[in-house]
């Protein structure tokens, strides 16, 4: 169909000129519509960044040619955040902007929003002194009888509803469930038929 100059796209079907979509690096064609999607996708679910066709992130400066201007304002006033490891937050609920690494200075997090200053490590307002920041016991606790993980990447805990033990975080990192690392040579035994993987 690509001699016509019109290609489906792969996400919707919709039969679109090639002018007007994005070749992904998979090989899939993308409408600027479906495009659109997939970048506000990856903008409120980190599980989705960075923007991808077949799990091949999209090439970045070429999909932005055939984004909205508001959603290429958008997606790059928010790919800090997204790149961002550890992130701090306004610890004020009724702002809870990000806060850009570049806005922290010894562990204090200024707010460029509301101008309110966070604890980097315990995520709650700036205090004096060292920050001596315990998780909650009783959350550890349950985390601890319940066998969650944390990910390696961001530290959140995480919990395994089902499936295999190769856990994908929202952080974006990958890990075993059954260890907590990033790589490792664990044996996966299916609960169905008990037979060991991979």
């Amino acid at each position: 169909m690509a001699d016509s100059g019109v290609e489906p796209c792969a996400a919707c079907y919709e039969p679109t000129a090639l002018t007007s979509m994005l070749q992904a690096p998979c090989f899939d064609y993308l409408c600027t519509g479906c495009l659109d999607t997939i970048f506000k996708l990856a903008m409120t679910d980190e599980t989705f960044y960075p923007p991808q066709c077949c799990r091949c992130p999209l090439p970045i400066k070429a999909a932005l040619r055939h984004l909205p201007p508001a959603t290429v304002r958008e997606y790059k006033a928010k790919r800090l955040e997204l790149t961002t490891v550890n992130k701090t937050y306004c610890h004020k609920s009724a702002c809870s902007a990000f806060i850009a690494p570049h806005s922290i200075h010894n562990g204090e997090a200024f707010c460029q929003e509301c101008r309110a200053k966070t604890c980097s490590k315990c995520k709650c307002a700036a205090h004096f002194g060292p920050c001596t920041f315990a998780e909650d016991a009783e959350l550890l606790g349950i985390a601890r009888v319940e066998k969650w993980q944390r990910c390696p990447g961001c530290r959140r805990l995480v919990e395994r509803s089902e499936g295999c033990p190769d856990m994908e975080c929202r952080c974006g990192t990958n890990f075993c469930y059954t260890c907590g690392r990033a790589a490792c040579d664990c044996v996966i035994v299916d609960d169905e038929d008990g037979e060991a993987g991979r």
